[in-house]
């Protein structure tokens, strides 16, 4: 990732749109169970906004993966994102969630505050409620791996109005501002005792967390798992979504056995409970969790 100084590219958008959703539904007389979740994007079909790019086979397809009407997810929703080279705009935005985008592939370069960034494959952008951007180009096919927290309601309500878009009358110092992770950088955890993270079969780097960048809606991890590794039992305490980059899992719960492959997503909310997560093949996969972990 380089940041260079404002220049004329300053048309472009990256933010995430919303299509029609479709409520939850639960046995009757019953409360929902957690359920785990493992969704292929390209099951999911793309939003279509007449008029503009955002179309099925068309230069920008936004799939929403997981959200709060469809799927009950209350704290996140996570989107897949493809943008050809050349699609942008230059209409400054900012939301009233958080917004956390991984691109796993390509360059779009951003431009906040007065400061152009070209985000490349490996980075992650941190979106902090009110946090304002300028406009976006893509300058090379992108994949993008975007989850907004809370949870969106709808279509559009998580757009700042444009006349309330950069304005802060606070502290200038505590103004909310896009930040960028190149998640290679960041030092792997240290878990004494733990063999597989003492040989190096499992990597994992914090990236966003709530004791070093004071993350409160969500935290951000992104481990490499060596084939063979077995990931015990566990209930999940937090909801989390996880998109596996590379690699073949088997998801197993109770008598149900799920293979998770590359570019599928794995949906864990609170309270749901994994036998086992056992790695096939060597494997990278980031994981958005909320509320923020304050352990980490």
């Amino acid at each position: 990732m380089r940041v260079k100084s404002r220049n004329r590219f300053t048309l472009a958008v990256f933010p995430l749109l919303a299509g029609p959703l479709i409520a939850p539904t639960s046995a009757i007389g019953k409360p929902p169970q957690p359920t785990i979740k493992i969704v292929d994007p390209l099951t999911v079909d793309p939003l279509v906004r007449e008029g503009t790019n955002f179309r099925a086979g068309g230069p920008a397809q936004h799939r929403r993966i997981i959200t709060k009407q469809k799927d009950g997810s209350t704290n996140l929703d996570v989107g897949y994102n493809i943008y050809a080279a050349g699609m942008g705009g230059s209409t400054p935005y900012a939301y009233n969630k958080e917004e956390l985008c991984y691109i796993s592939k390509g360059e779009i370069e951003i431009i906040s505050d007065g400061i152009s960034v070209i985000g490349k494959a490996g980075d992650l952008m941190w979106r902090p409620v009110g946090a304002s951007s300028d406009g976006s180009k893509v300058l090379k096919d992108s994949v993008g791996v975007c989850a907004f927290s809370p949870a969106r309601e709808d279509a559009d309500s998580h757009r700042i109005p444009a006349a309330d878009v950069g304005k802060w009358t606070g502290d200038p110092a505590l103004k909310p501002r896009v930040r960028w992770f190149h998640i290679a950088s960041i030092a792997p955890t240290e878990r004494p005792g733990n063999p597989d993270y003492a040989s190096g079969k499992i990597v994992e780097r914090r990236v966003l967390t709530a004791r070093k960048d004071h993350a409160a809606k969500a935290d951000v991890t992104f481990t490499t798992y060596k084939a063979g590794v077995v990931l015990p039992a566990e209930v999940n305490r937090f909801d989390t979504l996880c998109w596996l980059e590379s690699g073949t899992a088997e998801v197993v719960t109770g008598k149900t056995n799920q293979t998770l492959n590359a570019t599928h997503f794995l949906y864990r909310p609170a309270g749901a409970r994994t036998d086992s997560i056992q790695f096939k093949q060597d494997s990278a996969m980031i994981c958005y969790a909320s509320p923020a972990r304050t352990d980490r």
